[in-house]
């Protein structure tokens, strides 16, 4: 019986949501398979330094939020959702087959590691920001169902963060790197298997079919072709700023040029509705801030867990002795396993305090954000007095870091969403959109500088436990007191982003204030 309520359930829903579902779980398998291997990958096997390792690593996690924009502009305006979705996927599974190739095949392949993940980058670009109109477009219809759609949707992405890290993980410690990566690009074929099985649930929904494919022909390709031509050229620009400083230069001026535009397009707006996107851009300020600590996770913290974490798990009983060591990369599946336990529990919260008029407006939610991932660092801190002779501290400090930091998670990246779809004005929802994603790109660019605090060679990670130990918990005091000084900040200035929202003037609430005082 139980079966059968699940199954009329499920038949409630398009039929288009199953095939959206398993192809993001298994592209979000591919990524964040990737994510757990590389900095190790890049530490471990072509022995670059901490710095350089990080700055790769910020460098790439940016572009990856960078070309979402261009995607969406592309799928809207040529291709449509379905293409995109297409290209993306072959994009990265190339990518991904490309990080496969091992070290010694070449004398020197590093710029042949670089061009694969400017693949994957691009391709993130045609992927991401489609599957999720996708998902919108299916509930045009039945509009009181697509948060309910959303939440499968979601579930799906985190299915797949949750099986990568341990599976990729275990493989490449097994039989190597090439391996592990292997992995990935068969979780993005597999992907897009399923995607083109069900394409007959989604060809309805293409917004391409809107568009005339010949509006780019451009010496006698198609606009297909051309997108794809256009990709390629792109992609070795991409894999040679990934070993640059350019991009925090890039990331600035696509900033500029990015306000200057949201200004342009807002002139003719009434003044209520410009002072809902001028706290919508503040925002955004503190949601890169939160990205830029948060994503210490892949980078950082990924390197703390290798080095200064005790991963051995003892079964003593009776006579029988045996020890495992639990591979680095499997902690990365804390965070999205914690997400699936916490966001109910998160979502039930907020109702129960809207119930209650307790609801904390968005600012304080994104207040509440930051000040619980300081808490997540300063706990890796505390963890310092409670090593081992050897330099190593328990896992168990590490789970109550990640679940104070996907705590904060919860408060701020599915909020920051919400309140963009909420003040946006709808002929403007993707531009905001297009900005959010690029304060994520920001943040994770900054992480990668705050990353360059824990700096460790090689030799202090495995001759000096102690003082290796010493410097993560240096490190990470002084990014708990920067998300701390953030929490603080936004307290402040909170009243004002909530009167902006309302689309009520500041300026006279002000003069309201001295006139009764």
């Amino acid at each position: 019986m139980d079966a059968l309520r699940k199954k009329n359930f499920l038949n409630t829903h398009p039929a288009g949501l199953k095939t959206i579902f398993f192809t993001e779980m298994w592209e979000r398998f591919g990524y964040y398979g990737m994510r757990a291997l590389l900095v190790l990958y890049m530490t471990k096997e072509f022995l670059f330094n901490d710095n350089k390792a990080y700055a790769i690593y910020g460098n790439f996690t940016a572009f990856v939020y960078i070309t979402p924009i261009l995607g969406g502009i592309i799928a809207d305006k040529f291709l449509g959702f379905r293409k995109c979705t297409q290209l993306g996927a072959i994009f990265m599974a190339i990518g991904y087959l490309g990080l496969a190739i091992p070290k010694n095949w070449f004398y020197d392949n590093h710029y042949l590691f670089f061009t694969a993940l400017a693949l994957v980058a691009v391709g993130n670009g045609f992927f991401k920001p489609n599957t999720s109109s996708l998902v919108g477009l299916l509930y045009e219809k039945e509009p009181q169902k697509r948060d309910a759609g959303y939440t499968i949707f979601y579930m799906g992405i985190n299915l797949g963060s949750i099986i990568a890290p341990i599976l990729c993980g275990y493989v490449a410690i097994k039989w190597g790197w090439s391996y592990g990566f292997i992995i990935t690009s068969l979780g993005l074929i597999a992907g897009l298997c399923i995607f083109n099985s069900g394409k007959k649930t989604l060809i309805q929904y293409d917004i391409s079919n809107n568009h005339q494919p010949s509006s780019l022909n451009f010496f006698g390709l198609s606009t297909c072709q051309f997108i794809v031509l256009a990709a390629c050229l792109i992609t070795p620009i991409i894999a040679t700023l990934l070993t640059t400083h350019i991009t925090g230069y890039f990331l600035n001026i696509l900033s500029i040029i990015t306000l200057i535009y949201i200004s342009y397009a807002t002139k003719n707006l009434a003044q209520h509705d410009r002072r809902k996107i001028i706290a919508l851009l503040l925002l955004m300020f503190f949601y890169a801030s939160f990205f830029a600590f948060f994503e210490q996770a892949g980078s950082s913290i990924n390197l703390f867990t290798d080095r200064s974490v005790d991963r051995i798990i003892s079964l003593h009983l009776f006579d029988f002795h045996k020890s495992w060591v639990i591979p680095t990369t499997f902690f990365q599946a804390i965070n999205p396993m914690l997400i699936i336990i916490l966001a109910p529990l998160s979502a039930t919260l907020w109702m129960f305090l809207n119930k209650k008029n307790l609801e904390p407006q968005t600012p304080y939610k994104f207040a509440i954000g930051l000040f619980l991932a300081s808490i997540g660092f300063f706990v890796l801190v505390i963890s310092q007095y409670f090593s081992n002779n050897l330099g190593k501290v328990s896992m168990i400090w590490l789970i109550i870091s990640y679940f104070f930091m996907t705590a904060g998670e919860l408060a701020i990246s599915p909020v920051g969403m919400a309140c963009v779809s909420r003040l946006s004005p709808k002929h403007l929802l993707g531009l905001m959109m297009g900005a959010l994603l690029l304060s994520i790109a920001f943040g994770n660019y900054i992480a990668a500088m705050l990353a360059t605090l824990s700096n460790v060679s090689n030799k202090q990670s495995t001759l000096h436990n102690l003082n290796t130990l010493q410097i993560y918990s240096h490190a990470f005091k002084h990014i708990g007191l920067l998300a701390l000084s953030f929490t603080g900040a936004l307290f402040i200035i909170s009243p004002i982003i909530n009167k902006l929202m309302k689309g009520e003037s500041i300026i006279i609430k002000i003069k309201e204030t001295l006139i009764k005082t």
